[in-house]
């Protein structure tokens, strides 16, 4: 087999390989889509906090109605900030 043979076959392999890992990491995606969509705080956030970002505001939004928040979303920052606090510690 000449070289230019050889790389085309080796370019098909590859092609192979890269599009039977494709529906993996959708599927990953998609979880990852989800968990978004039912994020403990999701409701809180379009109630209190419309159009707001993390790091745009979000955060403040949040803690100016930290008692209006349901359970569920107040342990999830907690959650947060313990783990804000444990990485600077690290540091």
């Amino acid at each position: 087999m000449n070289h230019s043979k050889w790389i085309a076959k080796c370019a098909g392999y590859v092609l192979v390989a890269t599009f039977s890992l494709a529906p993996a990491h959708s599927s990953r995606a998609e979880e990852k889509n989800q968990e978004k969509h039912h994020h403990p705080c999701k409701a809180d956030r379009e109630k209190f906090c419309a159009g707001k970002e993390w790091g745009k505001g979000l955060g403040k939004c949040l803690k100016e109605h930290k008692t209006e928040l349901s359970g569920e979303c107040k342990a999830r920052l907690e959650k947060r900030r313990e783990h804000r606090e444990e990485m600077r510690e690290k540091k």
